[in-house]
C-alpha cells in the first residue's frame, strides 16, 4: 500500500501518466499506463525495463515498426457476447484491420527471432496462436472497402442481381418520361434524375406539377421545384425498395452467422487485443525514454540509491523552454550511508532534490525509464508503514517510507 493516498499527485506522478499516454496509440495503450502499479518484485522490475529497452533499440535502429490501427473493440466484444447479437459492420472492418496489424507485428518479431533480436518483445509474440483463418473469413464476407460482397452468399447475390436489373429497368423508364418532359417544356432541358427516400424522381417547376402523374416526395427550400415519381415507375420503386430491405436482412443474417462462428473465439481473439494494448505501452515508455533521454539503469536486488546525473524530467522540461538547463543529481545511500540530511537556505533545491529522488525511483518500479545515467544503480524497495499519527513530523511533512538496511528513509514532500 502506497503512502499516503495521494502520494502519486504529491511527486507529480500523474504529469508522467499525461506524457505517456500521449506516445500511445489507442485508448488500448491508454487503459494500460492507467493500471502502472508499483512493484517490489526484481524479475518483474527487469522485465519491463527489458522489453521497454528492446522497443528503444527497435525504434532508434530498426525499420519502421507497425504503429496504426491499434483499434479498441472490447466493447464490442462485451455486447456481441449475448446470444441473437451480431457485430456491426463498422467492427467488422475495424476487427479485419486490427487482425491484420497482430499479424503484422507478429511477423516483425518472429523474422528476427534468429538474430536473437528483442527476446522479451518475441516472447511476447508467442504467448497466444494467432489464426489469420479469421482475416480470411472477414475478407470472404467484405471488400477492400469494407462493403459487403456479393458472393458473400448466394441469397445476398441474387438479390443484388435482381436490384441491378430493376434498377437498369427503371432508370430506362424514367429517362424516357424525363426525355417526354423536356420535349413537352413541362421540365427544364437542363434537369436531370434525382433520388428522393430512397426512389428515383424528376425536378418538376412547381407551374408543372400537376401536369405530371405521380407522387410528390419533397420540393425545394423554395417552393419552386417539385420532386416528383412518376406513376409509370410506382411500382417498380415499390419493388425495387422492398428488395432492398431484403438485401439489408440478409447482410444482417450474413453478420449473425459470422458472429456465431465467432463467439466461442472472444477470449482467444481478445489475447491479441492485449497484445497489441501491451505493445503500445511499451512503444509509449520507449517514446519517452527516447524524448527524456532517460534509460535502463543498473538494476539491484537490494535497497540501495547509487544515482549520477539524475533528472526530475518534469523540471528539466519546464527549463528547456525557458532555455535554461537542469542541475543533475549524485546520490548515494544504502551501502555506507544509511541517512541523507538535506540542509541549504530556502529556494535552495531541498524540495527538488526529494521530489526527483520520491519521483525517479517510483518512476523506476513501475517499470519507467529513468532519467539519469545508465551507469546509476537503482535498488528495490518495500512499502513500510508511515510514521506514526503521533509523531511531530507527521503534521508537518507527506510521508512514504522506504525501507532500507537498519533504518527507514523516508521520502519527505513539505
Amino acid at each position: 500500500m502506497i503512502y499516503p493516498a495521494n502520494f502519486e499527485h504529491k511527486i507529480a506522478f500523474e504529469h508522467i501518466r499525461k506524457l505517456l499516454k500521449e506516445n500511445c496509440i489507442s485508448t488500448l495503450g491508454e487503459s494500460m499506463i492507467e493500471k502502472i502499479s508499483f512493484s517490489n518484485n526484481y524479475k518483474q522490475i527487469c522485465l519491463l525495463h527489458e522489453q521497454t529497452e528492446e522497443f528503444r533499440q527497435l525504434l532508434l535502429f530498426d525499420t519502421p515498426f507497425p504503429s496504426q490501427d491499434y483499434f479498441d473493440l472490447r466493447q464490442e466484444w462485451a455486447r456481441i457476447k449475448k446470444e441473437g447479437t451480431y457485430i456491426d459492420l463498422e467492427k467488422l472492418i475495424e476487427l479485419r484491420i486490427c487482425l491484420q496489424t497482430i499479424e503484422q507485428t507478429r511477423s516483425y518479431f518472429l523474422s528476427r527471432q534468429e538474430k536473437n533480436k528483442y527476446p522479451n518483445l518475441l516472447n511476447l509474440s508467442q504467448r497466444f496462436e494467432f489464426d489469420n483463418q479469421w482475416i480470411i473469413s472477414i475478407n470472404n464476407i467484405i471488400d477492400e472497402k469494407g462493403n459487403v460482397k456479393d458472393n458473400a452468399s448466394e441469397k445476398l447475390q441474387k438479390i443484388r442481381q435482381q436490384i441491378k436489373s430493376l434498377e437498369k429497368d427503371i432508370s430506362i423508364n424514367i429517362k424516357k418520361i424525363l426525355s417526354q418532359a423536356k420535349q413537352d417544356k413541362l421540365i427544364d432541358d437542363n434537369a436531370d434524375i434525382t433520388v428522393r427516400n430512397g426512389r428515383m424522381v424528376l425536378p418538376v417547376p412547381a407551374v408543372n406539377k400537376r401536369k405530371i402523374k405521380g407522387f410528390v416526395h419533397d420540393s425545394s427550400t423554395t417552393g419552386q421545384t417539385y420532386f416528383i415519381e412518376p406513376q409509370e415507375v410506382f411500382e417498380a420503386n415499390n419493388l425495387l425498395q422492398n428488395l432492398q430491405i431484403d438485401e439489408h436482412i440478409e447482410i444482417i443474417q450474413i453478420l449473425t452467422t459470422f458472429t456465431e462462428q465467432l463467439r466461442p473465439n472472444l477470449e482467444i481473439i481478445a489475447k491479441g487485443f492485449h497484445y497489441l494494448a501491451l505493445l503500445d505501452f511499451i512503444r509509449a515508455k520507449s517514446k519517452f525514454a527516447i524524448q527524456f533521454n532517460a534509460c535502463k539503469p543498473i538494476i539491484v536486488n537490494k535497497p540501495i540509491v547509487d544515482w549520477q546525473e539524475a533528472r526530475h524530467p518534469i523540471l528539466e522540461a519546464n527549463l528547456k523552454q525557458q532555455g535554461k538547463s537542469i542541475v543533475p543529481l549524485n546520490i548515494t545511500l544504502g551501502n555506507t550511508y544509511f541517512i541523507l540530511i538535506i540542509s541549504g537556505p530556502n529556494a535552495g533545491g531541498k524540495s527538488v532534490c526529494l521530489k526527483t529522488l520520491a519521483l525517479l525511483q517510483y518512476m523506476f518500479q513501475v517499470g519507467i525509464p529513468v532519467p539519469a545515467s545508465p551507469n546509476s544503480e537503482f535498488g528495490i524497495f518495500n512499502v513500510t508503514a508511515p510514521f506514526s499519527e503521533k509523531s511531530e513530523m507527521r503534521h508537518h511533512f507527506s510521508v512514504t517510507a522506504l525501507e532500507l538496511p537498519r533504518i527507514d528513509f523516508a521520502i519527505c514532500v513539505w
